[in-house]
């Protein structure tokens, strides 16, 4: 297990020096040790990496391709909408009737239906101006490829 936290400490500061937030996922890590699948599981999990291969030294892949670019934005939209639930005071399992957007912030590769369902509300809509969203009960600014855009929930 200290093998793993130290290829984790190292795998982490290569992040931090590349300057990418661990939401976005990255393809590989390359690591000088061989571990038991269980724990390779471990360390892919807590770097956020596709896969892991075993090589000579420590290199973390910060290449960026457009696919994983697309996971990393979904990514931090759930987070955005799971962190507005939370400042209402929601819980995990409470279901929310509407997420309102002034953009399209579900992912071109997921349906609607997935989006919903981690986001967990019952109807997702997209509006083109901020005053078609009223009598909702919170508001978040987010930023998606650098555009300012706001999202909405109204709870039950």
């Amino acid at each position: 297990m200290s093998k793993v936290r130290e290829i984790v400490a190292q795998a982490l500061a290569e992040r931090a020096k590349a300057g990418i937030k661990v939401r976005q996922p990255l393809a590989s890590l390359l690591i000088p040790e061989k571990l038991d699948k269980e724990l390779a599981e471990l360390v892919k999990d807590e770097v956020n990496v596709k896969k892991i291969i075993f090589s000579n030294t420590l290199i973390l892949d910060t290449k960026i391709t457009p696919e994983l670019k697309k996971e990393g934005e979904k990514r931090e939209i759930i987070r955005n909408i799971k962190d507005l639930r939370k400042e209402l005071g929601l819980s995990p399992q409470d279901v929310v009737i509407n997420i309102t957007s002034t953009v399209s912030i579900v992912p071109e590769y997921m349906t609607i239906q997935e989006f919903k369902k981690e986001a967990g509300a019952k109807a997702f809509r997209m509006v083109a101006e901020e005053k078609e969203a009223a009598h909702f009960d919170a508001k978040k600014e987010i930023a998606i490829e650098g555009k300012k855009h706001f999202i909405w929930i109204k709870k039950k």
